[in-house]
């Protein structure tokens, strides 16, 4: 994602280092399980969680390998020491990136949450201000009767607050991990030891899992967002054209010194609504992206992982920015 769309929060989440300290808090909790159910001997846990794994460390190793979780097991298991060989135990590389993934994801969400819940408060106060403010309404973009402003940020706070319902659903959708190994067999971690660990980490276990936490659960969190995206495209959509000269009904706030237009001085354009409305277009093909990755072969392979690698923090970044844009037009 480029800086001008960052959230700096989401960024966080998903930088390489916080992935790979996700990683390395699955690892520990998996092999605390080992030494819970007297599997490992007691210590290696804990030796896991004081290790430091660097991100130019993985990436180094990587060169090599040519394997980034790969890498980061050589890494961590040299840091380790004696009881290191417990580490990655019957355990495959989808079990732990995909267990990762659900969990970032979820924080992800949260922020989402928290940003979308400032936007309806905004939405919720103009409404009451506005529930005896006159204004024309439209059908086919032609005049029809008298309707009330606040009957029109009602609509916009109902349609917002159902796709926040959906992304709640999301939340639970892809609260789930795996820990069953090679092709999700358990033929070496038994379903107790994956239920153990993944309690710890606030996840469920994918029964019956091919190699990987089935792709239908991120597709339902890139549509939630999609649908999203697409109701703030149509909130910023009629602000673009109440905001046209020959309406001049409602306008976006312009502050002092800033310029609509380099050859033009007395334009004053609807910039903010204009970017929500291309950004939800980026936002809907990577839903397209997600569905997709859907149809993987047999128990798995890996082209949804580098859709995954773009797809995921690109659209929580996106879908933060444009509802702190919005919530800023809105509120002035």
């Amino acid at each position: 994602m480029i800086e001008r769309y960052i959230n700096n929060r989401v960024n966080a989440i998903w930088n390489d280092q916080n992935r790979f300290d996700t990683w390395k808090l699955i690892q520990e909790k998996y092999v605390e399980t080992l030494e819970q159910l007297k599997i490992a001997e007691a210590g290696i846990a804990k030796k896991i969680r004081e290790a430091e794994v660097s991100k130019e460390e993985v990436y180094k190793q990587e060169e090599v390998t040519n394997h980034d979780l790969a890498s980061f097991v050589d890494i961590l298991q040299k840091k380790v020491g004696e009881g290191s060989n417990w580490i990655h135990y019957g355990l495959t590389s989808s079990d732990i990136v995909d267990s990762a993934n659900s969990l970032l994801i979820l924080q992800s969400i949260e922020i989402a949450q928290e940003l979308i819940l400032d936007l309806l408060k905004e939405l919720k106060l103009k409404a009451k201000e506005n529930k005896d403010t006159k204004i024309i309404g439209r059908t086919h973009g032609v005049y029809a009767e008298e309707t009330f402003l606040g009957n029109i940020f009602g609509n916009w706070y109902l349609e917002i607050k159902r796709s926040l319902d959906r992304v709640e659903r999301a939340k639970v959708s892809i609260a789930y991990g795996k820990l069953s190994g090679p092709v999700g067999n358990h033929t070496v971690v038994t379903e107790e030891m994956e239920k153990i660990t993944l309690e710890k980490l606030g996840l469920k276990p994918e029964i019956f899992a091919s190699q990987i936490v089935s792709r239908d659960r991120y597709a339902e969190v890139f549509t939630s967002l999609s649908i999203l995206a697409s109701t703030y495209e149509r909130i910023s959509t009629n602000l673009r054209s109440y905001q046209r000269s020959e309406i001049s009904e409602m306008y976006e706030p312009f502050k002092d010194g800033q310029k609509g237009s380099s050859a033009m001085p007395h334009k004053k354009n609807p910039i903010g609504s204009e970017r929500i409305t291309g950004l939800a277009r980026i936002v809907r093909g990577y839903t397209l992206s997600g569905l997709e990755n859907m149809v993987l072969w047999n128990e798995r392979d890996i082209s949804n992982s580098s859709v995954e690698r773009i797809a995921l923090p690109d659209c929580f970044n996106l879908i933060c920015f444009m509802t702190s844009e919005l919530t800023s037009i809105i509120s002035d």
